[in-house]
């Protein structure tokens, strides 16, 4: 195993890890015991990743080996069980979950050819709102995420959260408490005693998920009763449509039902909505915090923001709406943009892997169902690859 600094009976290394920017902890760490270290947080064993080599060595060449997930009792609260394919852990039911995703996305991609349509919509909206504020202070988070949560409303759903309706406050709400819960409800599967006990972070992922399940159920629902396979409106239809189309491969197959993984649960409708529900928040809450740094950078350098505005004017006719084949010629634009998420690192840590099998890095050995955690921020904030990390460059 990896070196590392000496765990103390029960509790481990937890005393020597600061529980709200583990990131920088396990980056001190690493100046002292190597790019690959090995901590203990009361019952788990941990291999902690600092170095981007590394990174490519363990999760790029070696995948199958990483490419597990560590049992989560947060995870598994918010997921159903285990039903999704974030929390999941690698299986013969997870590939298959995962092919039935990627058809999905494929049809959806047909379907959304005009995507961008969408997009455009919704930045009209956000762009109306600001103009309403006549160049007074504003915060622009909730419109950001109003308009990201309708534009993922449009794809998982059909349509957009129309107004300020009960359905969009109730989701901004379940994907607040999942960001901001998600992290303490941890601890527990460090100390899985601690389940037994009142638990605040727990208590109110429950509360969030109920209230999201409840929508999105109902959502569902509503698909199965008009749902047509000749028309596929979105991706809780393009989620119905693939695992038929899957069902129908696996019987001209002929395949041994139990090598199958159990078809019948595979095909469930909870599979479906778990799933959909990964894509919802995860296409939600990364590209809100994202776009929110990225405005706290140009708020910040407004000489940076008008060369940002003089070139969007120089290629974009704004008249003819915005599409993706414009990033190619935005590039101090998407350098700026790229640079902001290196240098903020909004999501420091990596969701935890787990190792599938016994497997070699860097010359240690690390055995089969091993926590892995990648510490991006310590990658991106690395000296070895940057000149003055902490500094904003492009700016």
């Amino acid at each position: 195993m990896p070196p590392g600094p000496f765990p103390l009976p029960i509790i481990g290394n937890i005393l020597q890890i600061d529980d709200t920017k583990p990131h920088i902890t396990f980056s001190k760490l690493s100046k002292k015991y190597g790019k690959i270290f090995t901590v203990k947080l009361g019952v788990q064993r941990i291999v902690v990743i600092c170095g981007a080599e590394l990174a490519r060595c363990a999760f790029l060449k070696n995948s199958a080996a990483f490419a597990g997930r560590p049992p989560s009792y947060a995870g598994s609260v918010f997921s159903g069980g285990l039903k999704d394919i974030g929390f999941q852990t690698y299986s013969t039911v997870w590939k298959r979950q995962h092919r039935i995703a990627l058809n999905a996305i494929r049809m959806c991609e047909k379907k959304f050819s005009s995507l961008e349509e969408l997009i455009n919509r919704e930045i009209q909206e956000v762009s109306l709102y600001f103009e309403s504020f006549e160049g007074k202070p504003l915060d622009p988070r909730q419109a950001i995420f109003t308009a990201i949560i309708n534009c993922m409303g449009s794809l998982c759903f059909g349509k957009r959260f129309e107004g300020k309706s009960q359905d969009i406050e109730s989701m901004k709400e379940a994907i607040n408490c999942f960001r901001d819960n998600l992290g303490a409800a941890s601890i527990l599967d460090a100390f899985p005693f601690m389940r037994y006990f009142p638990f605040p972070a727990v208590s109110k992922l429950k509360r969030s998920a109920a209230v999201r399940d409840k929508i999105i159920w109902r959502k569902f629902e509503e698909h199965k009763k008009t749902f047509n396979e000749a028309n596929i409106r979105d991706m809780i239809d393009a989620m119905m449509a693939a695992r038929l189309f899957e069902g129908k491969e696996n019987v001209s197959s002929n395949n041994n039902i139990d090598d199958n993984s159990n078809m019948v649960e595979l095909l469930s409708d909870e599979r479906i909505i778990y799933t959909c529900n990964d894509a919802f928040i995860a296409g939600s809450e990364t590209p809100t915090s994202a776009l929110l740094w990225v405005f706290i950078q140009l708020a910040k350098y407004p000489d940076v923001q008008a060369k940002i505005h003089k070139e969007i004017d120089d290629v974009i006719d704004l008249k003819e709406g915005i599409n993706m084949q414009d990033k190619l010629n935005l590039p101090y634009t998407e350098a700026v943009i790229a640079e902001t998420i290196r240098y903020v690192s909004f999501m420091p840590m990596a969701i935890p892997h787990f190792t599938t099998k016994d497997v070699m890095l860097d010359g240690y050995r690390i055995p089969k169902d091993t926590v892995v955690y990648l510490n991006l921020w310590a990658i991106q904030h690395d000296d070895e690859y940057f000149d003055e990390p902490y500094v904003v460059s492009i700016l």
